[in-house]
């Protein structure tokens, strides 16, 4: 709590501050942060009533690493085109039935997207936006079972999918500065792919099925996965005048 007080002071600070800049042609951020899983993609999965556990490979936490490039247009420059990739990776913690271990998940997520975004204050220090993003995401993953076991690995898989966010932009000169932000991410709104008994995995692999499926028998319902991404970062500014200007 004390860091986040620090945070929200400092940001009101340079919220208060009266030089101003132009906006930046160019910006490149690098950051990285937390996830929360959210939809089906948290959570345990049941794995002592489950026929088919490794479609239910819920996770209970994640991470993210990545970078972004920004090209802003018009004379204010508060419309911004940007291009992204970033590293996702999530656990599903160890698994257990009947309160004993089992093994434990992970799900990798290399996420690309391009979109646009909408600069609230380019003029300012402190510049907060929004922005909306079209996603690949291309998934790989793995099972470790705790003993005894064999390894299985994910077959990759590719979902595309939608995100939004929000954050601020920290100018603290006109090259340099820092960004934190939030982005909601659906991350398989399409490719979503249906149980075939007729395919089978090859040995020590598995699918992700995560359309709706009938499955022994049993209609099973589509899975929706969705994160809440936290980052934090560094600002590289390219393109912007030499001169400053003030109120």
């Amino acid at each position: 709590m004390k860091k986040i007080s620090s945070l929200i002071i400092l940001l009101a600070v340079l919220f208060a501050v009266t030089n101003i800049n132009a906006q930046p042609q160019m910006k490149v951020h690098v950051y990285g942060g937390y996830n929360v899983p959210l939809g089906n993609l948290a959570g345990n999965s049941n794995w002592g009533t489950n026929t088919l556990p490794d479609r239910y490979a819920y996770m209970k936490s994640g991470f993210n690493a990545g970078a972004d490039f920004k090209y802003f247009l018009g004379k204010k420059r508060n419309i911004g085109l940007l291009i992204n990739a970033a590293y996702n990776g999530y656990s599903s913690g160890d698994l257990t039935t009947s309160g004993v271990g089992v093994g434990t998940y992970k799900l990798n997520d290399v996420r690309i997207g391009i979109g646009a975004e909408y600069d609230f204050m380019p003029m300012k220090k402190a510049n907060p936006f929004i922005g909306i993003d079209l996603t690949g995401n291309f998934l790989s993953g793995k099972f470790t079972p705790d003993a005894g076991g064999t390894e299985t690995t994910l077959n990759s898989a590719s979902r595309f999918g939608l995100a939004v966010g929000a954050g601020v932009d920290i100018m603290i000169n006109k090259s340099f500065g820092f960004v934190i932000g939030a982005k909601f991410d659906f991350m398989n709104l399409i490719g979503k792919k249906a149980y075939d008994s007729t395919t089978v995995p090859a040995a020590n692999t598995y699918y992700l099925y995560d359309a709706a499926s009938t499955i022994s028998g049993t209609s099973v319902n589509a899975m929706n996965f969705m994160d809440l991404q936290f980052y934090g970062g560094v600002t590289f500014a390219f393109g912007q005048p030499k001169k400053m200007v003030k109120k």
